[in-house]
């Protein structure tokens, strides 16, 4: 069992490994869809870094053969709770796709002239279909943008008279699978939210109060009859009938499966 505890309403918490201050932005108006895309993108890039390390491409350019792998979309492998916002959902993959298969490629020695232009005309044509109201599946347009840009990657190498092979397939290892997870309070009686990390700074950086429930909508309340499918960091919520409140981060780690978070009265 975890427990979560707080000294006072709205301070920091520590849920099994953080410890965090939650702050506040100021909302702004909807963007259309392409400057959404602008505003996404680099948010969506910073946090696959971050995700990622430093892993080392160094010797991909020395590689005969080099195989994009495609392991299922942003949500399968960053294990992100998806969207409901379709909108939000098709942009977040557009970003992710771009920046995590173009810098492979860049890593394999195609370089970033080659790839940039045929993935920034995918990328306006998908904007396109979106500005007129109409979404793909997310497994279709990353296949479609992989097609795109090894063809390219391709061309390059016969052009240039490079004997490399460069390809990409679907054949991947198994993954860590969402854990089944139950939230309580004690004493009893306290709603409880939860939101993944990364949408509480999506919130953020959009001008989004990520506290303000009604603006920021990826927050969700837990019940503590029903186990939660979830994997990965989220911030968490709990508000007490004499209105104490307890917030804070918390880490479901693979080996959470069936653990109870409890949430302590401050």
């Amino acid at each position: 069992m975890q427990n979560a505890r707080s000294r006072s309403p709205l301070g920091a918490i520590v849920i099994a490994i953080a410890c965090v201050v939650i702050s506040s932005g100021v909302a702004v108006p909807a963007a259309d869809v392409a400057q959404r895309f602008h505003q996404l993108r680099n948010f969506v890039a910073e946090f696959i870094d971050q995700q990622d390390g430093n892993e080392d491409r160094s010797g991909l350019n020395e590689e005969p053969l080099v195989i994009l792998k495609w392991c299922g979309t942003f949500s399968d492998i960053y294990k992100v709770d998806t969207l409901s916002d379709a909108k939000d959902k098709s942009l977040i993959e557009l970003a992710f796709v771009e920046h995590f298969y173009s810098r492979w490629l860049t890593a394999s020695g195609v370089p970033p002239g080659v790839i940039d232009p045929v993935a920034r005309a995918f990328i306006d044509t998908e904007i396109n279909r979106m500005q007129e109201g109409r979404y793909r599946e997310l497994s279709e347009m990353d296949a479609e943008f992989l097609d795109v840009v090894t063809s390219a990657a391709r061309d390059f190498m016969k052009k240039n008279k490079i004997d490399r092979k460069i390809g990409w397939n679907n054949m991947c290892g198994d993954e860590p699978s969402w854990k089944k997870v139950t939230f309580a309070a004690h004493p009893s009686g306290a709603r409880i939210s939860i939101i993944p990390e990364f949408y509480f700074n999506l919130c953020l950086t959009s001008g989004v109060d990520p506290e303000d429930k009604n603006l920021c909508r990826h927050w969700r309340e837990v019940s503590s009859t029903k186990a939660e499918s979830v994997l990965g960091s989220y911030y968490l919520h709990s508000v007490w009938r004499d209105e104490e409140e307890v917030t804070g981060l918390f880490k479901i780690k693979g080996g959470d499966d069936g653990t109870i978070f409890t949430v302590e009265h401050p």
